[in-house]
């Protein structure tokens, strides 16, 4: 239903998981036939890892974000409109309302079906104009959540259609399992 609504391509994901994994795509009606072995493919790699990190909550803030507490982060997917495009990440801090970019990567993905990402380059080698966009992209995103000081990790997809944020947390950039 969710691939109806959207249209194709998409991405079907795990509603925990972070840094693209279990992410595959569909990209048109023909891959319906292989969306279960896709899925079974990504669970079976996400359960059989155990240095991935998935987002799990509390009865409490599973309620607070209205979400039911039997989802399961690992294996129940939500299907989201594909981005086609360039993934760049963009950290900063923010001091007072001030934004300031103090790195940019670059995003080196697998081939598609699948977007786990294998690599990155830092610095990224911006083109002409690239790093402004990037600059005043963070800084309008960042104004709009009200963020005021915290270190900011914003990615971002060069998309046909412009540049778009796919996510912004308040938190330092890197794998969150290298945080432990």
């Amino acid at each position: 239903e969710a691939v109806a609504e959207i249209g194709t391509p998409c991405v079907a994901k795990p509603i925990g998981a972070n840094r693209s994994t279990g992410v595959f795509m569909i990209r048109d009606p023909s891959d319906f036939a292989r969306v279960r072995e896709n899925y079974e493919k990504s669970i079976h790699y996400v359960t059989q890892h155990d240095d991935l990190v998935y987002f799990d909550f509390t009865p409490e803030e599973y309620r607070l974000l209205g979400v039911a507490p039997e989802v399961n982060m690992q294996t129940d997917y939500i299907v989201e409109e594909y981005l086609d495009g360039h993934e760049v990440s963009a950290d900063a801090l923010v001091h007072e309302g001030k934004v300031t970019v103090i790195g940019i990567e670059d995003q080196i993905r697998m081939q598609s079906p699948y977007f786990l990402q294998i690599a990155a380059r830092l610095p990224y080698a911006c083109k002409p104009g690239e790093r402004r966009v990037i600059r005043d992209l963070v800084s309008q995103t960042v104004k709009a959540l009200g963020i005021h000081d915290s270190a900011t990790h914003t990615e971002i997809m060069f998309t046909s259609k412009g540049p778009k944020i796919v996510e912004i947390g308040c938190r330092a950039g890197g794998d969150t399992q290298d945080l432990h």
